[in-house]
C-alpha cells in the first residue's frame, strides 16, 4: 500500500530515492483540503488567470482542464490543476457565498441547511430527546424521574398555545401509556378536568370562559362516594304563590311573590301574598304553585312544616297560624291554640284581603 487510504497520500516507502518528492506532495495535497476554503462553486471552467494555492468547486458541465470533474475540488498548484475527489462529511467554506458546505456522498448542499447545521445557525432543533426517542408527534420527549423548570430572576410561565378554539391544549396524565385524566381548553376554551376509567371521559369540573362560572357536571359528593352523599343540584329562582282551597278553587292576588333556592334535594321557600277577590274559594285553604313537588314516602307522614310570620285578613279560630305540607304540591293553612289543638283554616274565617308572608322547607322529588 502506497497511499493513505481517505486522502490518497502518497507514503515514503523504503530505500526511496528523492524522499523529498513524495513528502512534498503530500504536504500540497494537505495544503489544498486541510481548513478546505473554495473561491466560487459556479465555474464549470477553469478561471483565466487563477491564483496559486486557488480553489474551486466544479459545477456542472465541466469543461477545459476541469472536464469531467463535476463536484470536484479544483486547486492550482504550482502553475497546474489537480482534481480532488470529495468524500462523503467533507466540509468547505464557500469564500463568495459566506457559506459552509457539506458533501452528502451525492453533492454539495449548504451545511445550514441540513437538520444539524440550521440547528445550530437558528437555535432551533427539528426534535429533541431527553434518554427517550422523539419522534414527529413528540417532538420533545424526557424520560425521567423528576421535571424541573425554574425562574431567572422573577416568575416562570409555561405556555400551551393552540391554533383556534376548536383545538386543544392540555395536560394529559396516562396509566401505561392509557390516558386517565386531563385537565386544559379540550375542543372549546373553557377551562376543564376530566378523568377517564380508560373506555370513557368524564368532566369533573368546568370553568366558563365568558364568565369564570364553575361547573360541576357530574355533582359533587361530601364525606364519601356514595349517591346518599351527592350535592347534585343548586338553583335560585323566583315562584309563584296562589291561594287556593282543596276543591281546585284560586283566589285572586294583588301579590303573589315568591323566592326559593335548592340544594340538592332540600327547598327553601319564602312568599308574601295579598288578596284581591276570594270569592271562588270554599272550604279549607292552601298555598299552592310550589316551585318543586314535595318527595312522597311511602307509609311516611312527611309533614313538611311551614311557619307564617305575619298575616292579616282571617279570623283564625286558634292563637297562631301555621301550616304543613300534607301532600307533595300545597301546603295546607292550620290553626293552632294553646293546648295544641289545631284546626284548618277555612274560607269562613276571611274578614278582608288575606295577607301572608310564610316560610318553609321541604325536601324535593
Amino acid at each position: 500500500m502506497e497511499q493513505t487510504t481517505n486522502l490518497t497520500l502518497p507514503y515514503i516507502v523504503g530505500n526511496q530515492n528523492q524522499k523529498h518528492i513524495t513528502h512534498n506532495e503530500a504536504l500540497r495535497m494537505l495544503d489544498a483540503l486541510v481548513q478546505l476554503s473554495a473561491l466560487d462553486r459556479d465555474l464549470s471552467a477553469p478561471p483565466d488567470a487563477p491564483a496559486d494555492g486557488a480553489r474551486y468547486i466544479v459545477a456542472d458541465g465541466a469543461s477545459g482542464a476541469w472536464t469531467g470533474w463535476e463536484g470536484s475540488v479544483a486547486a492550482y498548484q504550482d502553475g497546474a490543476w489537480i482534481e480532488f475527489v470529495p468524500l462523503a462529511g467533507w466540509l468547505a467554506w464557500l469564500e463568495d457565498e459566506s457559506k459552509l458546505l457539506c458533501y452528502d456522498g451525492a453533492g454539495w448542499s449548504d451545511f445550514i441547511s441540513t437538520s444539524l447545521g440550521a440547528a445550530l445557525a437558528g437555535g432551533s432543533f427539528d426534535k429533541i430527546g431527553v434518554n427517550a426517542t422523539a419522534d414527529a408527534t413528540n417532538r420533545l420527549a424526557l424520560s425521567s424521574s423528576a421535571s424541573l423548570f425554574n425562574n431567572e430572576g422573577n416568575g416562570h410561565q409555561i405556555k400551551v398555545n393552540k391554533a383556534a378554539a376548536g383545538d386543544t391544549n392540555s395536560l394529559l396524565f396516562q396509566t401505561n401509556w392509557s390516558g386517565r385524566a386531563e385537565m386544559g381548553c379540550a375542543g372549546n376554551d373553557d377551562f376543564s378536568i376530566k378523568v377517564s376509567d380508560g373506555s370513557s371521559w368524564y368532566n369533573g369540573l368546568v370553568v366558563k370562559k365568558d364568565s369564570g362560572a364553575v361547573y360541576l357536571p357530574n355533582h359533587l359528593r361530601l364525606g364519601a362516594d356514595t349517591a346518599d352523599n351527592e350535592l347534585n343540584f343548586y338553583e335560585e329562582g323566583l315562584w309563584t304563590p296562589t291561594l287556593i282551597d282543596l276543591s281546585g278553587g284560586v283566589a285572586t292576588l294583588l301579590v303573589d311573590y315568591g323566592v326559593y333556592t335548592k340544594i340538592g334535594a332540600l327547598v327553601y321557600i319564602s312568599l308574601r301574598i295579598v288578596s284581591d277577590d276570594t270569592s271562588s274559594l270554599s272550604g279549607q285553604l292552601a298555598i299552592g304553585g310550589l316551585p318543586f313537588l314535595r318527595k312522597s314516602f311511602t307509609g311516611v307522614p312527611n309533614r313538611a312544616v311551614a311557619l307564617p310570620g305575619f298575616w292579616s285578613g282571617l279570623t283564625i279560630p286558634g292563637t297562631a297560624l301555621n301550616g304543613f305540607m300534607q301532600d307533595t304540591s300545597k301546603i295546607r293553612l292550620m290553626s293552632a291554640d294553646a293546648s295544641g289543638g289545631d284546626t284548618y283554616v277555612t274560607d269562613a274565617e276571611i274578614t278582608g284581603n288575606v295577607t301572608i308572608y310564610l316560610t318553609a322547607t321541604y325536601m324535593a322529588e
